[in-house]
């Protein structure tokens, strides 16, 4: 059986992401999909924060990543496609790579923004780290 690891964002290329891998499995019973949407950490400045306020930011962190995980792992229960899904805080790029090596991934599907090379430039992409990082084979679907 192979296993995916896709990070999912609810964005249209992480939809498109999702299709993808429903389009591309027909033999669900072959796939294992791990769904992940990974938050960033706050950035915090200062020292005004209380230890509440922080579990409130990454509760909340977390309800919205579980929210969009419920949407995508739906669709993929109703395509036959065995799913486990988690909301993650981290790196996201580095959370992607070592969510899929802990997990035993065989390879990672996941959307791209399609900024180009010019936004790539100027700003990192995570799909391009991804790419860099991972030492499986990665799918990025525009």
């Amino acid at each position: 059986m192979a296993r995916i690891l896709m990070p999912y964002d609810g964005s249209q290329s992480s939809k498109r992401a999702l299709d993808h891998v429903i389009r591309s499995h027909a033999d669900a019973a072959a796939v294992e999909l791990v769904l992940i949407n990974v938050q960033e950490p706050p950035v915090m400045f200062g020292d005004y924060l209380t230890a509440s306020m922080v579990e409130q930011i990454d509760s909340g962190q977390r309800s919205y990543g579980d929210s969009l995980l419920q949407e995508a792992t739906a669709r993929l229960k109703e395509a036959g496609i065995q799913v486990r899904a988690e909301v993650i805080v981290g790196n996201i790029a580095d959370s992607i790579v070592a969510q899929a090596v802990e997990k035993h991934c065989d390879s990672i599907v996941m959307g791209t923004r399609g900024m180009g090379s010019f936004g790539n430039l100027l700003l990192g992409s995570v799909a391009s780290k991804v790419v860099h990082q991972a030492d499986m084979p990665v799918t990025l679907v525009k």
